[in-house]
C-alpha cells in the first residue's frame, strides 16, 4: 500500500464528484456506443482526476492509481482506435478500485460480470419473523449487503434512506400469509416501490398460494426449503435486465418521414436510446455500428420490399438473436402473412396505426423475452453440462479479468488444477455413465469446502480448477490438503460400485500482468504433472520466479544465467501442439514449444526466457538448440513415412545471426531433410521494429526453402504494410481475435475483412488460442485456413494428434 497524506474531506468530495462524471460518461461507452470523441473526453477527465489527487500529496494510493488512469487512457485515444478489450478489462478495475478506495464503506459486487460497472454492493430487504441467518449468510457471501426487518413499518422507515436491490418475504409467519401479502400490497402503492423485485419465501407451493403472490405483487416465488441456487440465478438476472433496460437500443428502419418522426419520439420519451434507418440496404451496417437490442421495421418501405429485407435479414448472422418487430398497414394482411418467412428469426408483427402505450408495452415485454433467453442461453454455454460447474471456457473469461486486476486490487492470482489421476482406470473398469455419476459427486464434495465465496470450474473430463487471488502459500498448501484429504477419504457409491479416487494438485501462482493466460494455465498444468511424481503429497507448487524480472538487473542476469545451466544440464524439452485445417486437409502440422526448468525444478516462464537472452550469446545457442532438436525429431518421422511440417519460433537473437543460413544447411543435410518442411515463425512487433533483419532473414529462409510465418499479426501499425514488404507464407493471428469471437459482431467483421485482404495476397490463416467448439463454425465461416489451441489438444511432448479424425 502506498503511503501519504489522506486527501481532505473537501477533496474527497472533489473527486468523488468528478469520479461521478467519468461514470456516467463510460457508461455510455459501454452501453450506448463507442467513439473516438467521447473517450477523448473520457481522457481529459482523467487527466483532470490526477492533478485533484495531487493537489494536496502525491504518495496516496488513490493518486497512484490516478495517474495510471490518466497513462492508460492517454495510451489508448494515441493508438487512434477504441480500446482493445485487455485494456478496457483493465480501466474497469482501475474505475473500481478507485471507487474503493473514495467510498470505503461499499464493495463492487461481485455477483455478475453482467453488472453496473461501478455498482456499490447491492441491499437487500430480509422481512421474516424469526431472523433466517442461513439465507441471510448465503446471501452476504455471494456479494449482497443484507437489511433484516420483522415488520412493515421497519421496512418504510428504512426506504427513506435505502433504496433496495430487492426484497424477500417470509410468508410463514405465526400470524399467516396475509400479513405479508398486505404489507407487500401496500408497499407497492409506493411510486418508489412500483419497479422493486419482491421475492416470496413460503411452505405452500400450491397455485393458489402462487396466484396471492402474484396479486400482491412478487416478482418470484420460492418454496422451501428453498433451492438457493435458483434463487441466486433468479436475483442476478432481474438486476442485470434492470441494469440494461436503462441502456435499450432501438434500430427504426423505415423511410416515411412523418412516422419515424413520430416513432422517435415516442421511444425516446420512454428512455430508448434510438438510431433511424431512411435507406434500408444501409440497415446491416447500421446493426454492425449500433448493436441494437430491438430492430423496429417498416415493412411498408417505397425501394426494396419490406417482406423480402425481413427475410434476408433473419438469415444474417448479426441478426440472428436480434428480436424483431414488423409495422405494416392493414392493407392485404392476409397476402403479407403468407409470403413472410421469418423461420430464424424472433418475430412480432404490429398493424399501423400504433396505439403508442401498446408500442411500448410490445417493446419492454420483448425486449425482457429476449433478455430472459439470452441469460438462460449464456448460462448453458457457461456451465459443464454433468457437474453443474463452470466451463472451460467461462473459467478463461474470469481469468482474462483477474489478470487485468494484477497489481491493481490483487496482488497474486492463482490457478490451482485438481486432477482426478485415476479417472481413465476407472471407465475402463466401469462405464462412462458410471464415471460421470462419480465426477458430478467429486464436485459435490467440492462445493462443500470452497464455499460459495469462491467458484470451481470442470477443465476437461479429469481436471477441476480453482481461481484464488491473494492467497499465502500456506494457505494455499493447505486448502489442497484439505481438498485431496476430502475427495480420497471415503468411497463414492454410484450404483453397483463403489469407487476411490486418487487425486493430485498442480498450483500456478502469478504477480505480473504481463503473464498471458494460456501461460498460466500451462504452468498450473506442468504443475500438475509434477504432483503426479511425487511420492508422498501429490502436492505441486510452481512459483513464477521470473514475474517482475527486471532486464537490465540482477534478476536478469541470474535468468541469463538459469537458461545456460538449463542449457549445460538438459533441463529442457520440446512439446507441439497441432495446426489443422478447417477444410479437410489432413497434413500433419504442429508448432513447435520449449519448456525449461530451473535446477529446483521450476519451470522458468518462457516469455521471461526469451526476453532475457534476447541480445545475450545464450539467445543464439537456445534458438540452435531448439531447431536442432526439432529436426532431428521431424526425420524420425519422415524416415517412418509421416509426412509432417514444424512450425518453430525464432527469437530476436536469430534474426541477428549471421551464420544461422549456414549452420541450418548443414544442420538440414545432416538429418536429410528438406527445408520445406520447416516454417519459422516471428512477432509481427519483432519484425515492424526491425524490418531489414526480417528481410534478411527472409531471403535466408526461401534460400532453403523454407517458410516464414508473422506471429501475433494484425494487431500493429500498419500489418498488411508489413506484410507486403515481408512476404510471409502465412500469419497466426493475434489472440485477441478468438476471445470471445462468437458472441462480438464487431470482431467478426474486423476478422472478416483481414481474411479478405490476406487471400488477396496468397497468405494462409492461422488462429490460435481456440478453447470452445462454438469458435470453429465461426471461423470457418469467414474463412479462416488453420487453428490451434487447447480445445484441440494441449501441448504434449509426443506428436499424436489425429489428423484424420478431426475433419470439422
Amino acid at each position: 500500500m502506498i503511503q501519504g497524506t489522506p486527501p481532505s474531506e473537501q477533496q474527497l468530495a472533489r473527486l468523488s464528484q468528478h469520479l461521478k462524471r467519468m461514470e456516467d460518461l463510460w457508461q455510455k461507452l459501454v452501453y450506448v456506443r463507442w467513439s473516438h470523441e467521447s473517450f477523448s473526453l473520457l481522457a481529459r477527465l482523467a487527466q483532470e482526476m490526477a492533478q485533484i489527487a495531487g493537489e494536496q500529496d502525491s504518495g496516496t494510493q488513490i493518486t497512484e492509481l490516478a495517474k495510471r488512469l490518466e497513462n492508460l487512457l492517454d495510451a489508448c485515444v494515441s493508438s487512434g482506435n477504441i480500446p482493445h478489450e485487455t485494456d478496457r478489462e483493465r480501466l474497469r478495475v482501475l474505475f473500481n478500485q478507485i471507487h474503493r478506495l473514495l467510498h470505503p464503506s461499499e464493495h463492487t459486487s461481485t455477483l455478475s460480470v453482467t453488472s453496473s460497472l461501478l455498482s456499490s454492493q447491492p441491499d437487500v430487504f430480509l422481512v421474516d419473523e424469526e431472523q433466517n441467518t442461513s439465507l441471510q449468510t448465503k446471501l452476504e457471501d455471494v456479494g449482497y449487503k443484507v437489511h433484516y426487518f420483522n415488520n412493515s413499518h421497519e421496512i418504510e422507515t428504512a426506504l427513506s434512506q435505502i433504496a433496495p436491490a430487492a426484497v424477500i418475504v417470509d410468508m410463514d409467519s405465526a400470524k399467516g400469509s396475509l400479513e405479508g401479502i398486505e404489507m407487500v400490497a401496500e408497499l407497492r402503492a409506493r411510486e418508489d416501490f412500483l419497479t422493486t423485485p419482491v421475492l416470496f419465501v413460503a411452505e405452500r407451493d400450491d397455485l393458489e398460494a402462487r396466484l396471492e403472490a402474484w396479486r400482491a405483487g412478487a416478482t418470484g416465488y420460492f418454496p422451501k426449503p428453498i433451492d438457493m441456487t435458483e434463487m441466486l440465478e433468479f436475483l442476478r438476472d432481474t438486476l442485470a435486465q434492470q441494469l440494461e433496460e436503462r441502456h435499450r437500443r432501438i434500430l427504426i428502419v423505415n423511410d416515411n418521414a412523418d412516422e419515424v418522426k413520430q416513432l422517435d419520439k415516442h421511444l425516446q420519451i420512454q428512455g430508448v436510446s434510438t438510431r433511424v434507418v431512411i435507406n434500408p440496404m444501409q440497415v446491416i451496417q447500421e446493426v454492425h455500428r449500433f448493436r441494437p437490442d430491438l430492430l423496429l421495421l417498416d415493412l411498408d418501405l417505397k425501394h426494396v420490399s419490406g417482406l423480402e429485407l425481413a427475410g434476408a435479414l433473419a438469415q444474417h448472422r448479426e441478426c440472428q438473436r436480434l428480436p424483431i418487430i414488423l409495422l405494416s398497414s392493414a392493407q392485404d394482411l392476409a397476402s403479407q402473412l403468407s409470403r413472410l418467412r421469418m423461420e430464424n428469426a424472433w418475430t412480432d408483427l404490429l398493424l399501423k396505426p400504433l396505439a403508442p402505450e401498446f408500442l411500448h408495452w410490445l417493446v419492454q415485454h420483448r425486449l425482457r423475452r429476449s433478455h430472459a433467453v439470452n441469460a438462460k442461453l449464456s448460462t448453458l454455454s457457461d456451465k459443464d453440462s454433468i457437474t453443474g460447474l463452470y466451463n472451460r471456457r467461462y473459467l478463461l473469461t474470469q481469468l482474462e479479468h483477474n489478470l487485468a486486476a494484477l497489481g491493481i486490487s490483487i496482488r497474486s492470482l492463482v490457478v490451482m488444477f485438481l486432477m482426478i489421476e485415476n479417472f481413465r482406470a476407472l471407465r475402463d473398469a466401469t462405464s462412462m455413465a458410471v464415471v460421470d455419476e462419480l465426477v458430478e459427486q467429486v464436485s459435490q464434495r467440492m462445493r462443500k469446502i470452497m464455499g460459495p465465496r469462491r467458484w470451481v470450474a470442470r477443465f476437461n473430463e479429469s481436471i477441476f480448477a480453482l481461481v484464488l487471488n491473494d492467497t499465502p502459500q500456506e494457505g494455499l498448501l493447505e486448502l489442497a490438503r484439505k481438498l485431496r484429504n476430502t475427495l480420497e477419504e471415503k468411497p463414492y457409491e454410484t450404483g453397483k460400485y463403489s469407487l476411490r479416487v486418487r487425486v493430485c494438485i498442480g498450483i500456478s501462482v502469478a504477480s505480473d500482468p504481463e503473464q498471458d493466460v494460456l501461460g498460466l494455465i500451462r504452468s498450473a498444468d506442468a504443475a500438475c504433472s509434477r504432483a503426479r511424481e511425487e511420492k508422498t503429497e501429490r502436492i505441486y507448487l510452481q512459483k513464477h520466479l521470473y514475474a517482475n524480472w527486471d532486464q537490465s538487473g540482477d534478476q536478469a542476469q541470474q535468468l541469463q544465467q538459469d537458461v545456460q545451466d538449463a542449457l549445460q544440464q538438459r533441463r529442457l524439452k520440446l512439446v507441439f501442439q497441432p495446426i489443422v485445417s478447417l477444410y479437410g486437409d489432413q497434413a500433419e502440422r504442429y508448432e513447435v514449444l520449449l519448456r525449461m526448468y530451473n535446477d529446483d525444478g521450476n519451470e522458468i516462464p518462457i516469455k521471461a526466457v526469451f526476453g532475457a537472452v534476447q541480445q545475450h550469446p545464450a539467445g543464439q545457442i537456445l534458438d540452435r538448440w531448439v531447431i536442432t532438436e526439432a529436426i532431428r525429431q521431424l526425420a524420425e518421422r519422415w524416415a517412418r513415412g509421416i509426412a509432417t511440417t514444424l512450425f518453430i519460433k525464432a527469437s530476436f537473437a536469430t534474426l541477428t545471426d549471421k551464420g544461422f543460413e549456414v549452420w541450418l544447411q548443414e544442420a538440414l543435410k545432416t538429418y536429410r531433410l528438406g527445408g520445406d518442411h520447416l516454417v519459422f515463425e516471428i512477432p509481427e512487433s519483432v519484425a515492424e521494429s526491425n524490418q531489414r533483419l526480417a528481410r534478411g532473414f527472409l531471403t535466408a529462409l526461401k534460400n532453403l526453402g523454407c517458410g516464414l510465418s508473422l506471429e501475433s499479426f494484425g494487431r500493429g501499425v500498419d500489418p498488411m504494410g508489413l506484410l507486403e514488404n515481408l512476404p510471409a507464407d502465412c500469419v497466426k493471428l493475434d489472440n485477441y481475435f478468438a476471445r470471445n469471437l462468437v458472441n462480438d459482431p464487431e470482431k467478426q467483421q474486423q476478422l472478416q475483412d483481414l481474411i479478405v485482404r490476406l487471400e488477396t495476397l496468397g497468405t494462409a490463416s492461422v488462429v490460435s488460442g481456440i478453447e470452445d467448439m462454438r469458435t470453429l463454425p465461426v471461423l470457418w465461416s469467414l474463412g479462416v485456413n488453420y487453428v490451434q489451441g487447447y480445445f484441440l489438444q494441449q501441448p504434449h511432448e509426443n506428436m499424436t494428434y489425429d489428423f484424420r479424425g478431426s475433419t470439422f
